[in-house]
C-alpha cells in the first residue's frame, strides 16, 4: 500500500485526508513573498482590489480609503501575538493599544484589557493565502481552522470552507503601509 505524505505550511501533517499531527511552524520557515512577522502594513483584499482591511465605529471591515484618516485607520501595526509565540496581533496605528480580535465570530476593535481571553481573541496565525502563496491569511489562535474572511465588507472568523469564494474572501496582499506617517 502505497501512502502519500502531505506536510502542510499550516502546521498540520496529513496522512490521506487525516490529520495527525499539529505543532507550531519552526520560527525559520519562509512563507513565500512579504510574510514578514512585525511592522507596519496595510492589507489589501485578494478579490477586491482597492479594498483594505480596516476598522470604522470599532468593528473590522474592508474599504476604499481616499482620505488621510482612512488611510491612517487601514495602517496596522503586526506585532508579535498577544498569546504568544508563533501568532500576529493587529495593533492601531491611530488608537494605540487597540487591537483586532474576535467576539461572536465577528472581527471587533477594542482596547487590550490585558485578560488571556483578549489575548487569545486578538491572535492570528499568519499562513500564506489560502488562494495562493502571494497571498496572506489569518486564522484565529483560539478558533483553529477559522480564518479573517470578509463577508458583505464586514471582517469575520469562518471555520475553513474549501470553496473559491471562502479562500478569495480570506486573502490578503500585504501592502506597505498606506498611512504616510509610518513609512
Amino acid at each position: 500500500m502505497n501512502k502519500k505524505i502531505l506536510i502542510l505550511l499550516s502546521s498540520a501533517v496529513v496522512i490521506s485526508g487525516s490529520v495527525y499531527a499539529q505543532r507550531p511552524l519552526p520560527k525559520n520557515i519562509h512563507l513565500g513573498g512579504n510574510q514578514s512577522v512585525s511592522g507596519v502594513y496595510s492589507f489589501e483584499s485578494k478579490n477586491y482590489p482597492g479594498h483594505f482591511i480596516s476598522h470604522k465605529e470599532f468593528l473590522g471591515l474592508i474599504s476604499v480609503p481616499s482620505n488621510e484618516e482612512q488611510k491612517k485607520s487601514s495602517t496596522f501595526k503586526v506585532v508579535k501575538g498577544l498569546a504568544g509565540d508563533g501568532f500576529v496581533s493587529f495593533e492601531s496605528v491611530d488608537y494605540p493599544n487597540h487591537y483586532f480580535r474576535h467576539q461572536n465570530y465577528a472581527i471587533k476593535f477594542h482596547k487590550n484589557d490585558g485578560s488571556d481571553l483578549f489575548k487569545q481573541d486578538a491572535s492570528f496565525r499568519k499562513v500564506p493565502g489560502l488562494a495562493g502563496v502571494k497571498f496572506v491569511s489569518f486564522e484565529s489562535c483560539n478558533y483553529p481552522d477559522h480564518f479573517i474572511r470578509h463577508k458583505n465588507w464586514m471582517l469575520q472568523i469562518n471555520k475553513r470552507e474549501e470553496t473559491d469564494l471562502f479562500k478569495d474572501d480570506s486573502s490578503f496582499i500585504q501592502k506597505d503601509p498606506l498611512n504616510d506617517d509610518e513609512d
